[in-house]
């Protein structure tokens, strides 16, 4: 989707994934976009973006976790909306950065959040705040300082499952000549969400001319379960890949060698609420509805990024 869009805006992440997919959505749509990186000299991943943003001066030095550098580049780029991260670590549960963005003169903020959080407010409020996992408490503690500092709108994007977690879950097993991946929960079903889905939704909110809802949930649009996620990145590769079930203190023993403890156990509380209630792939529709074209399968996915697990 192109088009004229006057609106000012500034994307923070736009080296990665998500953040990128962004800045280019929010582009496609006419707007003026304004990057905001940690470091300027790394290269963007696209050539596309490399080349819109080259002896720019629409590509701003600022991290998230320096409130200062946010207050400098938002007040520089002029922007009045913005697409933002939740950080992992933050003491004040990102206060200081969000009243920068608002100080600077954001009025709009888009936060990449997460599905765990709810698909609803009818959902979230079901949640037991006291017993929230590390990836629902950083995303929360990011959501409560925007709704405390007090913008004109706010968006709350909440995937689901990245489809490239795939690669850091199994890429380690099936690396191994052995061709074995241990799974806790082999038939938990999962509806993987894919990075340039859920950026290309974001920019599209991010531009918006309308108002957006305060929560928006993203979804991948089949249920796969993980037996039959690796079976697929396997035919994708050319490999008989075995899956062989495990307790999960046996996976998570063996997993926290390459993935933290915490992230680990989120996992682990996911996948155990997905055997019982998967995935909701009706909410698929919402990349339709703000990205203008439906959402790309699982299988898709791994046909694009198959070397990521060579």
């Amino acid at each position: 989707m192109t088009g004229t869009n006057n609106k000012v805006v500034l994307v923070f992440g736009a080296t990665g994934k998500v953040g990128s997919t962004a800045a280019a959505a929010a582009l496609s749509r006419g707007a003026d976009v304004h990057i905001a990186v940690r470091d300027p000299a790394k290269p963007l991943p696209t050539s596309a973006l490399q080349s819109a943003f080259a002896n720019s001066n629409k590509k701003h030095k600022a991290d998230l976790s320096d409130p200062a550098s946010v207050l400098a580049a938002t007040r520089a780029s002029g922007a009045t909306a913005a697409f933002v991260y939740a950080l992992h670590e933050s003491a004040d549960g990102m206060r200081a950065t969000f009243a920068a963005l608002k100080e600077g003169g954001i009025k709009h903020v888009v936060l990449l959040s997460s599905y765990t959080l709810g698909v609803s407010k009818e959902a979230e409020a079901k949640i037991d705040k006291n017993n929230l996992d590390f990836i629902q408490t950083f995303h929360a503690q990011a959501e409560a300082s925007i709704k405390a500092v007090g913008f004109e709108s706010r968006t709350f994007v909440r995937p689901g499952s990245f489809a490239s977690n795939a690669i850091m879950w199994w890429k380690p097993m099936i690396a191994d000549p052995s061709g074995t991946v241990y799974l806790p929960f082999p038939d938990a079903l999962v509806a993987h969400i894919v990075d340039n889905d859920i950026g290309d939704v974001a920019g599209a909110l991010l531009v918006a001319d309308t108002p957006t809802p305060e929560i928006v949930p993203l979804i991948g649009p089949q249920l796969v379960s993980h037996r039959d996620s690796v079976a697929i990145i396997g035919k994708a590769i050319g490999r008989e890949l075995k899956v062989v079930p495990v307790s999960v203190e046996q996976y998570r023993e063996t997993t926290i060698k390459f993935v933290p403890p915490p992230l680990v156990d989120a996992l682990i509380k996911y996948w155990t609420a997905a055997v019982a209630q998967p995935d909701d792939t009706s909410l698929s529709a919402n990349v339709q509805r703000y990205a203008g074209r439906p959402a790309m399968t699982f299988e898709q996915w791994v046909a694009q990024h198959k070397d990521a697990f060579n």
